[in-house]
């Protein structure tokens, strides 16, 4: 908020009076309001007479209905000195809530503990009750809010439809209710971005912190500079087969060969996505997120956290059969033999690195998509359309920022496959190469450290004798492989077959792939992401807002109800249960007639 000055004009005397307030707030000053009608506003310190304060500022209508700071006489002289940094619950409650909105995202789960150390931050202290009060206010506005931006959101999506008509715009709605069920975007600048980047994406869920229940959905993937990609993302009202089904359909139409065996999908094993990528997109390659079972292994009462991640990592990064066996021996010696089944009844090829067939980049969990989730923290508390509108507004500007820096670079591979690249040349100068066959096209070869000569790798390399390859960027001319695993992990050759290839005169960087080229990165971000306004949307009649999210625990007026109730059947069985100790009637025994006088 700008400091007020003469001639400055505002909608509203409230307007008016929250930009004094804030600035008053800020230097430990107050005022009061000594004259307030419709058409002005007199504000003076204070501490005009204890601290002969001569702060004084008049607030006007002008003819074209605005208000405008007419007068303002001295500064506070009063700075610090019994002001009232601390406003109070009644005068300063329209600052309290306009400030709180511009400091943080206040949703149901804010406490105003949140919201007092926010202002506190910037210098201004506020009671208790004031922030308490704010957070009323404000998510009372945000409930309705929301349930009408549900409202908006097929109006937003013809938008972008309008914009963009080869993006995958859907939503979908309760039969019978009409009630907001799921959203899905994937715009066709995201849809180049998956043909130009690697075969992998990420797919998971996240709760949001709105009143409504529903669950954000991203599917995200990695370009070839390894930065985090959002392929389409959308809503779903809960993690269950059939929403994880519609929004896979979905992803399906969008991204190209999505369900073929070259591509690698990773889950966090949800029950109900692992159902819905069985069923949607059967010939994908499936992985598991190696994070998660670390975790579930960890959570083992025999296991637990001490040493355990070394030896699961051990496990999950074997590069042979023979080594995972050994893995899982050195578990079961650790930690026992049911801590090892465990590890041992998940089949490998759904998490060990030799028995995956596609590469992963280096990549073994579906943390991808949990980091684009923390990106996204705080905006999980808007409402829903503001919610969408922030993330296609954040993946356009990441889109506009990468294709700029695509055209900019003059190299030809991109920065982290030049870094990677770079730091395999250069370990690759200690290794000697022993040729066991150097007859061109082809060249085989044992490589090993002279420090390690127990570890030898066996390389081959091959060249392509079709001249009409030659002068192809996009596909490699070479052929290659090392036992060594890393460079079908990553598609980068790696130490020891650099090494052979500078043995044999093949220049090295002819082996990396057309993926870590610069032109693919530009060819990736070369559709722009259309701008897309969300102001004076169509209200959908026939779409309603989801349920509210239920309050953890029974409603308190409802558990004390039932309690009474109880109470009062319970004192009603035992009057019944009574019997008397002389007649057996339904009374106690001082009170039965044939007792003793």
């Amino acid at each position: 908020m700008n400091a007020p000055t003469v001639g400055q004009t505002y909608e509203t005397l409230d307007e008016a009076k929250i930009a004094f307030t804030a600035q008053a707030a800020a230097e430990g000053a107050d005022f009061s309001v000594a004259k307030r009608d419709k058409t002005r506003m007199t504000l003076k310190c204070k501490n005009a007479e204890e601290m002969s304060c001569g702060f004084q500022a008049s607030v006007r209508k002008q003819q074209d209905g605005t208000f405008k700071v007419v007068s303002l006489q001295s500064a506070h002289r009063c700075h610090g000195h019994g002001g009232s940094k601390k406003r109070s619950a009644t005068s300063g409650h329209d600052f309290v809530v306009a400030k709180a909105r511009e400091l943080l995202v206040v949703n149901a789960k804010t406490v105003p503990k949140t919201i007092m150390d926010a202002f506190k931050h910037k210098g201004i202290d506020i009671e208790y009750h004031a922030a308490w009060r704010a957070k009323v206010e404000i998510c009372g506005e945000s409930v309705s809010q929301q349930a009408l931006q549900f409202a908006q959101i097929p109006d937003y999506l013809n938008r972008i439809l309008a914009e963009d008509p080869k993006a995958i715009c859907k939503y979908t709605v309760c039969e019978g209710t009409e009630t907001f069920t799921g959203a899905f975007i994937s715009t066709s600048a995201q849809q180049t971005a998956w043909v130009n980047s690697r075969a992998f994406v990420a797919v998971d869920g996240a709760h949001t912190k709105s009143t409504h229940d529903y669950i954000l959905t991203l599917a995200a993937g990695y370009d070839g500079n390894d930065k985090l990609v959002i392929y389409a993302f959308g809503f779903a009202l809960r993690e269950s087969t059939a929403t994880w089904e519609w929004f896979l359909e979905r992803l399906k139409e969008a991204l190209v060969d999505l369900d073929t065996s070259t591509t690698t999908i990773v889950s966090d094993r949800q029950k109900g996505l692992l159902a819905a990528i069985k069923s949607v997109l059967p010939n994908t390659t499936e992985v598991y997120c190696c994070v998660h079972l670390l975790r579930n292994f960890q959570a083992r009462k025999d296991v637990g956290k001490a040493d355990s991640a070394p030896l699961f990592w051990a496990c999950a990064q074997a590069n042979s059969e023979e080594a995972y066996r050994v893995a899982i021996g050195v578990v079961s010696e650790r930690f026992g033999r049911a801590a090892a089944d465990y590890l041992w009844s998940i089949p490998a090829h759904l998490w060990v690195f030799f028995a995956i067939s596609n590469p992963l980049y280096g990549r073994s969990s579906s943390n991808i998509v949990e980091i684009g989730n923390a990106v996204f923290t705080n905006a999980r508390a808007l409402p829903p359309l503001d919610l969408l509108a922030h993330i296609y507004e954040y993946e356009m500007g990441k889109f506009a920022e990468r294709r700029t820096a695509a055209l900019a670079r003059e190299e030809v591979f991109t920065e982290a496959a030049t870094a990677v690249f770079n730091a395999q040349c250069n370990a690759s100068r200690s290794y000697t190469v022993t040729l066991s066959s150097s007859t061109s096209p082809n060249y085989a070869a044992l490589v090993r450290h002279p420090l390690a000569r127990s570890e030898a790798h066996t390389v081959e390399i091959w060249v392509r004798v079709d001249e009409e390859d030659d002068d192809r960027t996009d596909l490699p001319s070479v052929g290659y492989f090392c036992s060594c695993g890393f460079s079908d992990e990553h598609r980068i050759p790696c130490r020891h077959t650099i090494a052979l290839a500078g043995k044999v005169n093949v220049a090295p960087h002819r082996l990396v792939e057309s993926q870590w080229l610069t032109e693919t990165l530009r060819w990736a971000y070369r559709k722009p992401m259309r701008a897309i306004s969300t102001a004076d949307l169509e209200i959908s009649l026939n779409v309603g807002p989801p349920s509210q999210k239920r309050g953890k625990g029974r409603p308190q007026t409802l558990r004390m109800e039932q309690g009474e109730m109880a109470a009062k059947d319970q004192s009603k069985d035992a009057k019944e249960r009574r019997k008397c100790g002389i007649c057996k009637g339904p009374h106690i025994r001082s009170k039965c007639p044939d007792g003793p006088a």
